[in-house]
Order: C-alpha cells, then sequence, then structure tokens
C-alpha cells in the first residue's frame, strides 16, 4: 500500500526530512509557510539558508513575500554538525580533504528531494520550483546551476555569495573550474540558464567577519558587491568567446548589505515580476481566474466609451487582458503623468502617502527657495498641476510659449 505524505498545515510550520543520498544518516530540518490562499497551482520557493545555518529566520523573513505573490515556501536546515562548512555546504560536497567526490556525495539532488516531499504534503501539482540562496546558500545555489541544474528548477536567484566557482579552467575549484569535467557544451548549457545574480548595493565591507578570505576568493574582489559584478563580467566573456547569449541577469538591491531580509522582497520581484521581452505571454488560468469576467468586461466597455485606443492589463509580465490595437505604435507625449498618478494612487490607498499634506508640512523646498504660498501647495495640487509653484523651464521652444 502506497504511504501518503502528512499534509501540510496554513501557516508556519516545520518538519524533519530524511537525507536520501547513501552514507550514514542525515537529517534535515524543513521550515515551511503555507498562505492561506495557497492553490495546487500555486508557485514553490525553496530557500537556501546562509552560514548561520538558520532556515527558520530565512523562512521568516520570506513570509511576506509568500503572502503578496502567493508562493508556497521551504527552507532546509542544514546543520554544521551534519553538513560541515565549507565542503559539505558551501561547495555541495564536491570535496572533501582528499579531493573530489562521487556525485552520490553531493548535495545539490537533496533540494529536489525537499521540492518532491513539500510538494506532495501541499498537495502541489506545480511541476517546477524556484530557488533562492542567499550568502552561503548562494554559493550552493550557482554550483548547484553549474555542475549538476536540475530540470525541476523554474528559474533560480544566487545573492550575495562570498566567493564564485568562475566559468573558468585557468583558477582551480572551488573558484573555478579547474579540476572538474566541465566542458565548453557545458557553458553553453550553463549560460542559457535561468539565473538572476542579485546584489546589495550596500554589501560592500572588506573586512565582514564571515567574507572568505582565500587567494582565489580574494582575486576575486574585494567584497561581495564588487566579486558578484565579476563573477558576471566574467560570464559575459566566457560566452562571447563561445559565441552564446547570456541569459542571466544582474539585480541589485539598493541600500541593502549583507541581509537575507533586506534581499528577499528583491529576490521576490526578481522571480514574480518577470518584465516581458519580446513577447507577451497570456497569464494562466491559475492568474486570470483571480479577474471578474464582469469586471473586466465592464472596464472594456468604459475604456471604448471614452475612446481609449488600446488597453493591455498586465500582472507579473502576464497579460490578464488586452483590447484595442495593442500592437500599434502611438504617440503619447504626456501619458507619464498618468502612469506616475496610477503609481502614487497605489501609495495613497495604503496611507503612505497624505494627498492633503502641504509642502511645508513634508519639509520640501528647492534651489531657488519657494515662497510662503507656494509652500502651501498640497500634494493633490502637485498631481493636478494648479499647485501654483513656477520656476523657469528649463527648456522651451518658441512653440511652447
Amino acid at each position: 500500500m502506497e504511504s501518503v505524505a502528512p499534509s501540510l498545515p496554513v501557516g508556519a510550520s516545520q518538519y524533519t526530512l530524511a537525507d536520501p543520498r547513501p552514507g550514514a544518516p542525515r537529517s534535515i530540518t524543513i521550515f515551511t509557510y503555507r498562505p492561506a490562499a495557497l492553490t495546487p497551482e500555486s508557485p514553490v520557493v525553496i530557500v537556501i539558508h546562509g552560514r548561520n545555518r538558520d532556515g527558520g529566520k530565512y523562512r521568516d523573513a520570506w513570509i511576506a513575500e509568500a503572502e503578496r505573490y502567493g508562493f508556497l515556501v521551504a527552507a532546509p536546515e542544514f546543520s554544521e554538525a551534519q553538513y560541515a562548512h565549507p565542503h559539505e555546504y558551501n561547495y555541495g560536497g564536491m570535496t572533501d580533504d582528499a579531493g573530489f567526490t562521487s556525485r552520490d556525495r553531493w548535495i545539490f539532488p537533496v533540494v529536489d528531494a525537499v521540492f518532491r516531499d513539500v510538494r506532495a504534503r501541499a498537495g502541489s501539482k506545480r511541476e517546477k520550483y524556484s530557488l533562492y540562496g542567499h550568502s552561503a546558500g548562494g554559493q550552493l545555489v550557482h554550483r548547484m546551476a553549474t555542475f549538476s541544474w536540475s530540470p525541476l528548477i523554474e528559474r533560480a536567484v544566487t545573492a550575495n555569495s562570498g566567493s564564485y566557482t568562475l566559468p573558468v579552467n585557468d583558477e582551480a575549484f572551488p573558484f573555478g573550474l579547474g579540476g572538474t569535467p566541465v566542458t565548453d557544451d557545458d557553458l553553453r548549457h550553463l549560460f542559457a540558464r535561468p539565473i538572476v545574480v542579485l546584489l546589495g548595493e550596500d554589501d560592500n565591507d572588506p573586512n565582514h567577519y564571515q567574507l572568505p578570505t582565500e587567494p582565489g576568493a580574494m582575486r576575486q574582489g574585494p567584497h561581495r558587491f564588487a566579486r558578484g559584478h565579476h563573477y558576471l563580467e566574467v560570464a559575459k566573456r566566457e560566452a562571447a568567446r563561445l559565441g552564446v547569449p547570456l541569459a542571466w541577469k544582474l539585480a541589485t538591491a539598493p541600500r541593502v548589505g549583507h541581509s537575507n531580509p533586506g534581499m528577499a522582497p528583491h529576490a521576490a520581484r526578481a522571480l514574480f515580476e518577470q518584465t516581458p521581452g519580446a513577447n507577451w505571454s497570456p497569464a494562466p488560468a491559475s492568474s486570470s481566474g483571480r479577474w471578474s469576467a464582469a469586471k473586466l468586461a465592464e472596464a472594456e466597455r468604459h475604456g471604448n466609451a471614452i475612446g481609449s485606443a488600446a488597453v493591455m492589463i498586465v500582472e507579473k509580465g502576464e497579460v490578464i487582458a488586452q483590447w484595442g490595437e495593442v500592437e500599434r505604435r502611438y504617440k503619447c507625449h504626456s501619458i507619464r503623468k498618468s502612469l506616475l498618478s496610477a503609481l502614487i494612487g497605489l501609495h495613497v490607498e495604503t496611507g503612505a502617502i497624505d494627498l492633503g499634506k502641504t509642502l511645508e508640512d513634508l519639509g520640501i523646498d528647492d534651489r531657488e527657495g519657494l515662497t510662503p504660498r507656494e509652500k502651501a501647495a498640497k500634494v493633490i495640487d502637485l498631481l493636478m498641476a494648479r499647485s501654483g509653484v513656477y520656476h523657469p523651464t528649463g527648456y522651451e521652444t518658441e512653440y511652447m510659449k
């Protein structure tokens, strides 16, 4: 009789999973968060912790994002007592004191096992998962992408890694490919994978107590921010040498240092707010079904009634609905003002922006100085272009006068 995995409760929980690899028994604590609105089609994110081996804290930092985007979080915790630093964790179990190990000792397939187990417990139908790792976890993630990419991975984010395995053979592993069997054909596949290198712009402390200081790591740059850029530059150079495009993306987090809680919102955006390219994909039923068909029809009727030329409703890079000549190019002129007003409206709704505040209330002045009357202008006046604040134009043609 086939066993049935225990169900995963709503909210935060944890359970223990046996490491499926051969050898001495080891166990992993899986910290999870399941939003109440989770469906079988909802995404799954595997979060890989850093040097402190604190899966619970990593899970907690992702709860707000799980609620915002509607995904299941699973953060496996690999205790240092069972997964020694750095060989059995940062370096993926690929090496020990004697040299390279056999593939059945590598840690990477354990990540797939975590996904399969949590998927069964949650009753998920997802075929793939998104993968995120920070600090030492970022090292594990990018090495998994390099040496043991899984077809179950939808996309991967490596954040604030202390060192990288550069895609070059003239640097020995773990800081390069020297001594590994990776070929140019393997690199072509690597460069085509959906990887985001995410860097905190303030993660620039050359004396951080956990920053790797081995000679191979130091050759990559003085701190994590520099090393991440170096990793991308080397990848670009090698992709150009092979004549293939580099699918990886670089993203940075302003005013964020070496902090998983600070990086989590930026990582979630990188995973779930994809910018469409040449093709705009229609949203699947699981996304479009959240929208009211009756309200969408009402919006289309209203748009047509006021003379809208084209309308697209896009959520997280996927098209929910569209009508009109959406492929036609239009001269939009001041449409940016409408877009800005719409963005501001989101913050008005949450209370972050008070339309009734004056410039004086907000402590806003200008280089030329505002008069007391100009400082009495309210935010709503600025948005409606009736503030009474006047300055000489920076550029004005005769036609505009």
